[in-house]
């Protein structure tokens, strides 16, 4: 006879799919529990019943059969495979397997329809989008919140099209209604690539309330499965354990702060999409392959530098960098970098970067300022100074030749008081022309730049009919190139130029006309602003000090008459458009200026 528990162990351990077991005699046995689950029996509900077709009488061969058998308790009757149970090569009994039929035509071309009804039946939302972002399945779920803001989920919409315009409708809320970022700005976002979303999860509030969590995945193939899984609404500070890691991986993304974390074979195992756009990185985390020099080429120092200054328990070491982004720009950054260590043991480093590029800049301007002021400074104790030397001269010979006038009307000798009363005249006239020339120089040399556009042949047209007469005296011959326009103070500009046209007609060889040429090199950045002529020339050893007021290298005023102001206004103005005049020391001809100016000087920040 055969045993029951035996039977059962053995269906148990050996047969997956629903089977029975029948004796020699046609008797129903046991079964195992697939077969149970698979008509709703109960243990041993059919033991001991007919089994038609299935005994020893029936079956006379050791092969397996296929039959069809009805069983009490079953309304259909079943297509099964016997197959003999041998011990000892002696049949003890049958075992009956469920045969599995193959599926009728009609039921394959149904199962689409099945799949989309259970996917339909789910409680949340699920979207699959191909390789090449076209929507292939969408649940009722999912396809009819956003049908409620008029947007269709149908098979072929792109996935970049269908979310922007759900933000727009407000889907999510207020907080996106009416985006102001076109669809091409939008679809560029790094957060909307497959290495961005894949594993990401972010917790919404829908327009209607209703609190979701929405969990992506990229497979394999590299389609996307979105899942909107509908949960309570957070509050204060909850987040579900299962989305802690998430929530905050996704304020590292949105951080507007640059984050890297960098392991110890200088490779980034996370960078923030920031910091991602910033270097013109398509992936993100470890989304792209980095070289282990990336520390070294972004941070400018090693990483086993940067460890050694790092270790448990330290302060943060802080320093400034200014980086290079991937449109060519520059921002300068304030890093933060921490020490991650396994107990005493360095693991990597965390790094945070603040863009401090205005706080940066208005830190050299006001650095450039103090430079301005403390030059300015050394430059008015020297102007000071010279006009002391300058104003007591005619003040001696006016009190000299007082105190000689009224020594001789004393005595009753006029006769040489009008010779003396002369002198004081004259030294009277020079103090007054020396004063006028140091209240234009004050004027002029310390004034307020106003920058503007500023076309240098214009200015130039203009400083030379401001000096028509002396040009048409001397007989001079002007040749003009053409020149750029710069940023820059239009009335300094002149001024600038006039001066130099003016010595170069005043400093000119006897007997020989003046030429004079003006012309402009392009340096780049910069703009070499040339006046040349084949006057009397300078000395290569005075090339300094003839931009120092009133240092004149002629002293006979009745040759060259002049107070040695006219270089240093231009020396002033040049400096105040940040940029310097020099004498070519390697002319021979007569003198050669050269004024080096920036061709584009910020105009906000010159003018404020």
């Amino acid at each position: 006879m055969l045993s029951h528990s035996a039977i059962r162990h053995a269906l148990a351990a050996v047969i997956a799919e629903p089977a029975f077991v029948v004796t020699l005699d046609g008797r129903y046995a046991c079964d195992n529990a697939a077969f149970r689950s698979r008509f709703g029996l109960c243990e041993d509900q059919l033991h001991g019943s007919e089994v038609p077709g299935i005994s020893s009488h029936a079956l006379c061969s050791l092969a397996c059969a296929r039959l069809t058998v009805s069983l009490a308790g079953i309304a259909n009757p079943l297509n099964v495979v016997v197959q003999p149970l041998l011990a000892r090569n002696l049949v003890i009994g049958y075992c009956a397997r469920l045969e599995a039929w193959p599926l009728r035509e009609a039921a394959l071309e149904e199962a689409p329809s099945y799949i989309q009804r259970a996917l339909d039946s789910l409680p949340f939302g699920l979207t699959v989008w191909d390789a090449g972002d076209r929507l292939l399945v969408a649940n009722k779920s999912i396809a009819d919140l956003y049908h409620s803001h008029g947007v269709t989920m149908v098979p072929g919409v792109n996935r970049i099209e269908t979310v922007y315009a759900g933000l727009k409708a407000g889907l999510f809320g207020a907080k996106f209604t009416g985006m102001a970022i076109s669809l091409e700005d939008f679809a560029s976002k790094r957060w909307l690539s497959r290495p961005f979303i894949s594993g990401a999860a972010t917790i919404e509030r829908l327009a209607n309330g209703l609190w979701v969590k929405i969990t992506s995945h990229v497979c394999e193939n590299d389609f996307i499965v979105t899942y909107y899984e509908r949960i309570d609404e957070p509050t204060g500070n909850e987040i579900k354990p299962a989305a802690t890691a998430e929530y905050f991986l996704s304020l590292l993304r949105y951080l507007p702060d640059f984050v890297v974390h960098i392991g110890l074979d200088g490779k980034p195992e996370f960078i923030n999409a920031p910091f991602a756009e910033a270097l013109g990185l398509d992936g993100w985390e470890t989304g792209q392959a980095l070289s282990p020099e990336f520390f070294a080429d972004t941070f400018g120092t090693s990483l086993q530098d940067m460890l050694k200054k790092l270790s448990v328990g330290a302060p943060p070491v802080s320093f400034d960098q200014r980086l290079r982004k991937a449109d060519n720009s520059f921002v300068w950054l304030r890093w933060s970098a921490h020490g991650l260590f396994h107990g005493d043991k360095p693991v990597g480093i965390v790094a945070t970067g603040r863009n401090i590029t205005l706080e940066y800049s208005q830190q050299q301007e006001l650095k450039h300022q103090s430079e301005e002021l403390a030059k300015k400074n050394r430059s008015l104790e020297q102007f000071a100074a010279v006009v002391s030397h300058d104003l007591k001269a005619p003040l001696r010979h006016i009190s000299v030749f007082a105190d000689m006038i009224v020594e001789e009307a004393a005595n009753g000798n006029l006769a040489d008081v009008t010779v003396y009363a002369q002198q004081v005249r004259s030294s009277a006239q020079r103090m007054d022309r020396v004063i006028r020339r140091l209240l234009e120089y004050s004027q002029i040399a310390y004034k307020i730049a106003a920058f503007s556009r500023v076309n240098l042949a214009d200015i130039a047209i203009q400083a030379i009919q401001n000096l028509e007469s002396q040009i048409e005296e001397a007989k001079a011959e002007l040749l003009l190139s053409k020149l750029p326009s710069i940023n820059g103070d239009p009335d300094l500009m002149r001024h600038l130029l006039q001066n130099l046209i003016a010595n170069a007609v005043k400093y000119r060889r006897k007997g020989v006309a003046p030429r004079i040429r003006i012309y402009a090199t392009d340096k780049g950045a910069m703009v070499n602003l040339v006046v040349e002529d084949n006057g009397i020339g300078i000395d290569p050893k005075f090339a300094d000090r003839i931009f120092t007021a009133f240092q004149r290298l002629h002293s006979d005023d009745k040759i060259y008459e002049g107070f040695g102001i006219g270089l240093a206004l231009c020396k002033q103005i040049a400096e105040s458009h940040r940029g310097v005049i020099e004498l070519d020391a390697t002319y021979r001809g007569g003198a050669r200026f050269v004024v080096r100016l920036p061709q584009n000087v910020n105009l906000k920040e010159q003018s404020s």
